[in-house]
């Protein structure tokens, strides 16, 4: 069993140099850390949609 991902990432580039590009491309498609994902979304507070 791996650790993290980067131990993955790394394991994988060891195997699979190409995969670089596709690895970039993957982490592009990733919403940023501070994003809310559910800005919008309408949202009562009474709780009826």
């Amino acid at each position: 069993m791996l650790d993290s991902t980067v131990e993955v990432e790394r394991l994988l580039l060891a195997a699979a140099p190409g995969a670089l590009p596709l690895i970039a491309q993957l982490e592009e498609g990733l919403p940023a850390a501070d994003e809310t994902l559910l800005d919008s979304l309408p949202i009562s507070i009474y709780g009826g949609g």
